[in-house]
């Protein structure tokens, strides 16, 4: 039987590289299995606490007092997650049923430094989104949602009422 000389060598050639080809390949898939697992076992979830004038309440609803003139009731939103990553924090009014101490009452937004103020009608009408963006770790992000009443508020804001929804969604920055 006839062999040619060149092509077991090309044999072998071919096979080498067939060889470190699928090495490569293997070690790719481990590479970015091991990323794509690492990344999912993170925990992204975030928990939040609400604080009402200093005190931790377990319930998610909380009623506004009847603000007077010159006061402020403010509620203290304590975000943390056990994965250390940046959060996009949004903050929400929706209103669902009458709303006409919404003309008379102020919204302070605070995180940090970042600050701010509209009316409740503005937050209510004009679908006002506030965002932060947090690094949230070992230490919770705070959030301060102050509601006050001007002093120059006279007898007109008598008996009216208030009914929305504060809505808080987190999402992940990537």
């Amino acid at each position: 039987m006839y062999k040619m000389k060149g092509f077991s060598e090309m044999r072998e050639r071919v096979s080498r590289d067939i060889l470190i080809l699928a090495l490569v390949v293997v070690y790719l898939l481990g590479f970015f299995f091991f990323v794509y697992e690492r990344n999912a076992l993170k925990d992204y979830s975030t928990g939040a606490t609400l604080e009402v004038n200093g005190t931790e309440v377990f319930e998610r609803k909380v009623d506004l007092p009847s603000l007077r003139p010159g006061e402020d009731f403010e509620y203290k939103v304590k975000f943390k997650s056990r994965a250390a990553d940046d959060y996009d924090i949004g903050i929400e009014f929706k209103e669902v049923g009458e709303s006409t101490l919404k003309d008379f009452v102020n919204v302070e937004i605070c995180y940090g430094e970042e600050v701010y103020v509209h009316t409740l009608c503005e937050m209510l009408d004009e679908n006002k989104k506030v965002n932060f963006v947090c690094a949230l770790g070992e230490e919770p992000a705070q959030i301060t949602i102050r509601f006050s009443m001007p002093e120059e508020v006279g007898n007109e804001a008598q008996g009216t009422v208030a009914d929305f929804d504060v809505l808080l969604s987190t999402n992940i920055v990537k």
